[in-house]
């Protein structure tokens, strides 16, 4: 089980992070006043790929959870290796927790069962 550990906005291209963040149903009627219906949340776990000029961070998505809606509107959960464009803050604001790599793997050297060593 990877450990994960609070990050808020201090994450970097490669990293693994997971949020919190609503999910919102814009009815045709609600669209008019202009507040929107909180139907339920979704748990992301994605991983950052890139930054946007405009400050946005492009995610792809790893794993994805909702839970269950609201007035019997069901929440869509995104689907794995979409791309998702936030802002830091964004995901700040949904209690981001970035994994931590695992230090104590060992790494290995390639091989070939062709490979002479000197005697």
């Amino acid at each position: 089980m990877p450990k994960w550990i609070p990050c808020g906005e201090d994450f970097d291209i490669g990293h693994v992070v997971r949020w919190k963040e609503g999910a919102w149903y814009n009815s045709p009627r609600r669209r008019k006043r202009g507040k929107g219906l909180k139907i339920g949340d979704r748990h992301v776990t994605a991983q950052v790929l890139a930054y946007d000029p405009k400050g946005f961070i492009l995610l792809d998505v790893l794993k994805c959870e909702a839970t269950q809606g609201r007035l019997g509107i069901e929440v869509e959960p995104f689907k794995k290796h979409e791309i998702l464009r936030r802002q830091r803050g964004t995901i700040a604001r949904g209690g981001a927790e970035r994994m931590v790599p695992k230090a104590d793997a060992p790494k290995r050297l390639p091989s070939s069962k062709f490979a002479r060593t000197k005697p």
